[in-house]
């Protein structure tokens, strides 16, 4: 008996497992045996006289099938085993097994499957004192165990150390990290295969760590201005609004689900900048009611409605925001996405744009510090630009200050 070469299939897919007789005879009068592993006593699929018998948990997905296109199948003596609809628990080592009152023969084939390509890797940086950073990837949702390479200046590297962890639905997520200095470009990938594969950089100068009293409110040509922010299109039916300045989920029964990543729930200001050093502030909700766990808060440079958007905007869409989420944490919607290492979420952000130079930095008020800095390539105006989630029984307030409401309309 011949059985084929181990055979590769995408999960969902269907799999063809090749095992025939040699030399080549009918098959009709023999009886036909396929099972996994160990598993003898309940066999997948069975032919005995003449009749065709499927294992209980593959009714529907396990049949005879043919080797290549010119089989003549149990006539010619093709035994092979067809499995559609594979599943990741399919994996392993079937034994074909063929036998009659003349003696028995078998083949074993071993089937591997692939599922589609796991999610994009996240890099997260966690800088260090001595002015080196931490660079952490991970990804998840892989099947078989995938590689995972660095490359920093064209050189690329293998981990001495990459971890893999299983989960219950038996799909794979990896993890590795590295140390590198503060002015690296670095590039992680990972796949199953060179043609199948995804890789995510990032470059440590786009994002500026500094000390949090950096930030002043000091006289000279381009000083800080504090605004007032005040919200566009408050009657948006998604969103709760007064004032101008308070926003919230609107519990409506039709947001769509994963509304924090549509234009249901995004808002911006009413007012823009072109040019000069900005700053204000967002309450995440207070003592009463709690801190918000879900939103987005930065600029955008959409000067129409936000309604269609959908998906994560980027910066390429014209979106640069601070993100909180209940499971990632705090994270940046840069290419790829930067997880930020931060001990706890700010109850008041400050936002700093700094139009002229792109970059737009990110404040915990309460404890004074610094959280993150992104170097932004701005044209044309950029807006305030929030997203209060859904679901959170938190509001979002934007702080006004009584001393900046007459200046207001003059510089924005």
């Amino acid at each position: 008996m011949i059985s084929g070469v181990p055979v590769s299939v995408h999960q969902g897919h269907t799999a063809t497992l090749p095992c025939w007789l040699n030399p080549p005879k009918s098959a009709e009068s023999l009886d036909v045996c396929w099972f996994l592993a160990d598993t003898f006593d309940a066999p997948l699929l069975s032919y005995q006289g003449r009749q065709v018998h499927h294992g209980s948990q593959h009714v529907d997905r396990a049949a005879f099938g043919l080797r290549d296109a010119t089989s003549r199948g149990l006539k010619a003596g093709d035994v092979s085993l067809k499995l559609v609809n594979v599943t990741l628990r399919d994996a392993g080592e079937y034994t074909c097994y063929v036998s009659s009152d003349q003696g028995y023969d078998k083949g074993t084939v071993q089937l591997n499957v692939i599922s589609e390509l796991g999610s994009p890797p996240v890099l997260s940086p966690q800088w260090n004192i001595n002015g080196t950073v931490n660079v952490s990837c991970s990804s998840e949702g892989w099947y078989p165990k995938p590689w995972l390479r660095w490359s920093e200046q064209g050189k690329v590297e293998t981990p001495k150390v990459l971890t893999h962890n299983t989960e219950t639905s038996g799909l794979v997520s990896v993890h590795s990290s590295r140390l590198v200095s503060s002015s690296s470009k670095v590039f992680c990938s990972i796949g199953l295969h060179e043609e199948e594969n995804w890789e995510a950089a990032l470059h440590l100068q786009g994002l500026v760590q500094t000390n949090a009293q950096v930030l002043c409110f000091c006289p000279g040509p381009s000083p800080v201005l504090f605004v007032n922010v005040t919200l566009d299109n408050t009657d948006n039916r998604y969103l709760k609004t007064k004032d101008g300045r308070i926003v919230r989920d609107g519990d409506v029964p039709d947001v769509p689900d994963g509304a924090l990543v549509t234009g249901a729930t995004s808002i911006k200001g009413a007012s823009g900048f072109s040019s000069g050093r900005h700053y204000w502030e967002v309450l995440l909700g207070n003592e009463k009611v709690g801190f918000k766990k879900s939103w987005w808060i930065g600029v955008t440079s959409v000067t129409g409605s936000l309604e269609g958007l959908s998906g994560l905007p980027r910066a390429s869409h014209g979106y640069w925001f601070l993100s909180s989420d209940a499971t990632k944490g705090l994270w940046l919607n840069t290419e790829p996405v930067v997880l930020l290492p931060v001990q706890s979420t700010p109850q008041t952000l400050g936002v700093y744009l700094d139009y002229d130079s792109g970059k737009l930095s990110f404040y915990s008020v309460g404890d004074k510090r610094h959280i993150a800095t992104v170097e932004c390539s701005f044209k044309g105006e950029v807006f305030p630009f929030f997203n209060p989630g859904k679901g959170d029984a938190a509001p979002m307030e934007i702080v006004h200050r009584e001393e900046v409401e007459s200046s207001h309309d003059e510089h924005v």
